[in-house]
């Protein structure tokens, strides 16, 4: 275990902290250029050359907490971030007393992780062309299906089905996050509107392996943690069906 954390921190230095110090810049204005390949105009530099991207369509923090899409999405965000660690960290846990070998159960999350991969992807490639909300939606609805899944796992093969189809869709929803955010309040303000969701966010992934394993400890079994993620899952999508992108005379 010494070598393979040791081994992990160098991987994770020289895949992000190494690349970020390199070529990471503020935003793409600093280059000269606008988000998602939009072609500036002359009107859009200043006497410097740096590219204004418009602030109209941009929100401070003060006036995205004053309207109500701010806080349902909030709200689904942080039962995500709950119900996602209380799943991972818990499935091999999970896989094992399902009757899986401790190699395979770790076969099915190294799928599932490359899935995620797969669902990240195409969850940006969708989100230029579908309307972010009901895509967001359709995603968390993949996930719950994953869920579902879950409950029947008992070989290998389900196991697969259920490490390709909750991996894509959780790695799709949980990229969908960050892109609704930029879409709905503007590029402008994003760090600091983050920077005050973020950490009920990570309340929620704190709390969510704790849960899980509370009720392991009650029950004997994840069952009842499985369907209240379900049902948790209703009312994630029903938050962001309530939450269309705002507009700047919304108020709560």
């Amino acid at each position: 275990w010494r070598t393979a954390t040791w081994s992990i921190g160098l991987i994770a230095w020289s895949l992000t902290l190494i690349p970020t110090v390199l070529w990471l810049r503020r935003s793409p204005e600093d280059l000269g250029l606008l988000p998602d390949g939009e072609t500036p105009s002359p009107r859009d530099y200043s006497a410097s050359n740096e590219v204004k991207h418009p602030a109209q369509s941009s929100y401070t923090l003060a006036e995205a907490r004053r309207t109500r899409t701010f806080y349902l999405l909030g709200i689904a965000f942080t039962l995500s971030s709950f119900i996602g660690t209380g799943i991972n960290f818990n499935l091999t846990p999970y896989l094992t007393d399902q009757g899986f070998a401790a190699t395979d159960a770790v076969t099915l999350l190294m799928i599932w992780s490359f899935s995620g991969i797969a669902g990240s992807l195409s969850a940006g490639f969708l989100a230029e062309r579908v309307k972010n909300q009901f895509l967001s939606i359709g995603f968390y609805v993949g996930v719950a299906t994953g869920i579902a899944i879950l409950l029947t796992v008992d070989n290998m093969q389900i196991g697969i089905v259920f490490a390709v189809i909750h991996g894509a869709f959780f790695g799709a929803a949980l990229i969908m996050q960050h892109i609704m955010l930029a879409n709905y309040f503007g590029s402008t303000w994003i760090a600091t509107i983050r920077g005050v969701l973020v950490p009920w966010q990570l309340v929620g992934n704190a709390l969510g392996p704790l849960a899980a394993t509370l009720v392991f400890d009650t029950t004997g079994n994840y069952q009842a943690i499985l369907f209240t993620y379900l049902i948790l899952h209703v009312i994630i999508c029903f938050a962001i069906f309530k939450a269309p992108p705002p507009v700047k005379t919304e108020r709560i």
